[in-house]
């Protein structure tokens, strides 16, 4: 209360002011403070509130913001932090969060992004590296995937490709290796089998063609005279009575007639008076009586009249006084008087 003077009671102060024992007048409360209920003193504004000078209340420190005991204003928070629940102060954003100055709260990183403890902002995870589940670190792309810089997840190599761990791409197999199935390295093709670069798998070499060591590029014809073995990783001679030429799948059998060593490009004709069947590595002497021309499949039986010995080209007529009653006779008999 106070009065004037010549007053004849005391008048309530006004809201908003308050006065001591005996006054004249009333008084604002300053800045921070507010009145008591019997407008007798003032009390300092609680922290995360505040008043100017007058106020009848204290009031609420806005969103974002916050205040010590006793003050006129309320601060921001710096970037980085928030205001604690009762805007007494400010704490640190927790790792995998941020804030700008004056946000109420801590905001999640965006994915493939993270943050420590008290960031005003998040970062781009680096090439070869993915964020964690909670955003607060990267951690390194496992073997058989890459990564972009700011991917939150890593992907998995393409096909024909891999990688080792921590990769910002992928590679190509060179020619001659192929994938492992996790896409994590690179494994040489056996003997029998070539792959070209970014093969995922090795081919068996073609029919007719093989390759003799482990990560070939290409598969070779075997020479004339070869032919590949079963598993295609290198050539075997032709067996005598056969041939080859460069790059054929197998051995073909001589024809009548020819014969053929071991290893042969070609087949060879029979002589005169020699004959041989199909895949023939020799050729057989007539027997006497019969003959034969060069290339000869069987041999012929001489006429009567006629005889021949053995390994002969043509019959011969028998001598004057002599002679053979049948066909294919080895001799001519002596006639007698």
């Amino acid at each position: 209360y106070y009065s004037e003077e010549g007053a004849t009671n005391c008048i309530k102060c006004p809201l908003g002011t308050y006065s001591d024992y005996g006054s004249s007048s009333c008084l604002n409360c300053s800045s921070g403070k507010y009145p008591s209920d019997n407008q007798t003193t003032c009390y300092s504004c609680s922290a995360g509130y505040f008043s100017h000078e007058g106020d009848l209340h204290c009031r609420k420190c806005p969103n974002g913001t916050i205040s010590l005991s006793g003050t006129s204003y309320c601060s921001y928070c710096s970037a980085g932090m928030h205001p604690n629940k009762n805007k007494t102060g400010c704490d640190y954003c927790p790792a995998g969060t941020f804030s700008k100055s004056g946000d109420e709260e801590c905001e999640i990183c965006p994915n493939g992004t993270y943050s420590y403890r008290g960031y005003s902002k998040c970062y781009n995870c680096s090439k070869g590296t993915y964020s964690n589940e909670n955003k607060t670190g990267c951690d390194y792309c496992p073997a058989g995937t890459y990564s972009n810089e700011g991917d939150s997840e890593c992907t998995p190599c393409p096909n024909g490709t891999y990688s080792y761990g921590s990769a910002s791409s992928c590679r190509n197999c060179l020619a001659g290796y192929y994938l492992f199935e996790n896409k994590t390295g690179c494994l040489a093709c056996p003997a029998g089998s070539y792959s070209k670069q970014g093969d995922s798998e090795c081919k068996p070499c073609p029919n007719g063609t093989y390759s003799s060591y482990s990560h070939s590029t290409l598969c070779s014809n075997c020479s004339a005279g070869y032919y590949p073995n079963e598993y295609k990783t290198d050539c075997d001679y032709c067996p005598a009575g056969t041939y080859s030429n460069s790059g054929d799948l197998e051995c073909t059998p001589c024809p009548e007639g020819t014969y053929s060593n071991s290893g042969r490009t070609n087949c060879l004709n029979c002589d005169l008076g020699y004959y041989s069947g199909k895949g023939s590595s020799i050729c057989t002497k007539c027997p006497g009586g019969t003959y034969s021309n060069d290339k000869a499949t069987e041999c012929y039986n001489c006429s009567a009249g006629y005889y021949s010995n053995e390994g002969a080209s043509e019959c011969i007529k028998c001598p004057n006084g002599t002679y053979s009653s049948y066909s294919g006779e080895s001799s001519c008999s002596k006639c007698y008087a």
